[in-house]
Order: C-alpha cells, then sequence, then structure tokens
C-alpha cells in the first residue's frame, strides 16, 4: 500500500467536507440544535422548520441539509418525497456538493449531546 497516497487523499476529502459543511454561525448552530430537540421530543413538523431556516440562513450547511433529510426521511416517513426534492436542486445547481452529501449523510443516525447515537 501507498501510505503517503492515502495520507493525501484522507487530507483532500477532509478539507472538501469542510468546505462542504461550511462553517454556520451561531444562528445555524442553535437552529439546527433547537430542530434536533424537536424531534427527539416528537415534533418533526416543527423540527423542519427550524432546519429550513437554517438552510435559508446558511444555503451550504450539510448539517441542516442532512437533518432536514433524516427527519423528512425518517421521522415523517417522506423518504421518496425529500429524495425528489434534493434530485431537483442537483439538477438545477450542478455545482453545489451539499445536496448530493445531504442525501447520503441524512440517511446515517445523529449523535446526542452526550456522544451516543441517537
Amino acid at each position: 500500500m501507498n501510505a503517503p497516497l492515502f495520507r493525501r487523499l484522507g487530507v483532500s476529502l477532509a478539507v472538501c467536507l469542510a468546505a462542504a459543511w461550511g462553517s454556520p454561525s451561531d444562528d445555524v448552530s442553535a437552529l439546527i440544535s433547537r430542530g434536533i430537540a424537536l424531534r427527539q421530543h416528537d415534533e418533526p413538523a416543527r423540527a423542519l422548520d427550524c432546519f429550513r431556516q437554517a438552510m435559508r440562513i446558511s444555503p451550504r450547511s450539510l448539517r441542516a441539509h442532512a437533518e432536514y433529510v433524516r427527519t423528512k426521511a425518517y421521522d415523517l416517513d417522506r423518504f421518496d418525497e425529500v429524495r425528489s426534492e434534493y434530485e431537483a436542486l442537483m439538477r438545477n445547481d450542478h455545482g453545489n456538493a451539499v445536496c448530493p452529501m445531504a442525501l447520503a449523510t441524512g440517511q446515517s443516525l445523529t449523535q446526542g449531546r452526550e456522544g451516543r447515537v441517537v
């Protein structure tokens, strides 16, 4: 194996993910946290509102998009709808890497404040 090559690929991937994740403002982070809390308290519709508001403030926030996808797909059982929504976004904005990444990451589990998966 070529260790330096793998190290360079790892660094490149980390840089790409950091750029796509963005650096959301405190407001965006607070909205995302509030949305997660609402979802955990069985209020997914209100959680979606928080994630939408976070995405309006920071359109390239991968976390906001991923939580939106997760909530709509799993808590509201509307995966086909959210997939179609994001496929349309990807067709209209080819250069936006956040949308395909949000579909992929939104399907994974979210960690709670204590570091455990919720």
